[in-house]
């Protein structure tokens, strides 16, 4: 890739790989708003995110915060790990 003309930036990747969440805690994640009959708006809410936070989460784009999973685990009643998983 080249630096545009004049740039002392360096070039951005084409496709970066997301750093996110791992994809087996994206379908727990989803596995489990489903069971409870949540949308994604009203999970996000719970878990003190926007709409598009939570989606980036289910589809592994982004990694939650500790205190999303700690209101998500309330919520659902499970333990961090049984969210997260080994």
């Amino acid at each position: 890739m080249k630096r545009p003309e004049g740039s002392n930036m360096l070039p951005m990747a084409r496709n970066p790989t997301p750093r996110g969440v791992s994809p087996e805690i994206s379908a727990r994640l989803r596995e489990l708003r489903e069971r409870h009959e949540l949308t994604q708006s009203q999970a996000a809410e719970i878990a003190g995110l926007k709409d598009k936070q939570y989606w980036s989460l289910e589809n592994a784009r982004s990694a939650p915060s500790l205190e999303s999973l700690l209101r998500l685990s309330k919520r659902y009643r499970v333990s961090l790990d049984d969210l997260v998983g080994p």
